[in-house]
């Protein structure tokens, strides 16, 4: 029996999500995060607007605000078309007590 295929499109779109939540998350933690690709314009851009959905801010004002730092970000119509049309969204950021002498991904 083998693996049930996964479509490019349903994997890009599954990558896009968690990558941009991550992204959300972490900013959220007040972390540092840097995203980049070959020239910075569009896949990059692409998680960096998909978190800023997740940080509250809608498709159209995440690529205003993008395009505002990074003129020509987005070039890529289809990718504009997707982020335009996402709405806002906020996370709630859980911050979990430390353990007794657990290990602290935070350093705290």
């Amino acid at each position: 029996m083998g693996a049930a295929p996964i479509s490019d499109t349903a994997l890009q779109e599954r990558l896009e999500w968690v990558l941009g939540r991550l992204v959300a998350d972490l900013v959220s933690g007040d972390h540092r995060v840097l995203v980049h690709c070959r020239m910075a314009l569009n896949r990059s851009v692409l998680v960096i607007a998909t978190a800023l959905t997740y940080l509250g801010m809608t498709g159209e004002q995440a690529v205003q605000h993008l395009r505002g730092c990074r003129p020509g970000a987005l070039f890529n119509e289809a990718f504009a078309a997707h982020v335009l049309g996402l709405p806002a969204r906020r996370i709630l950021v859980e911050t979990l007590p430390r353990a007794p002498g657990g290990f602290d991904p935070g350093g705290r």
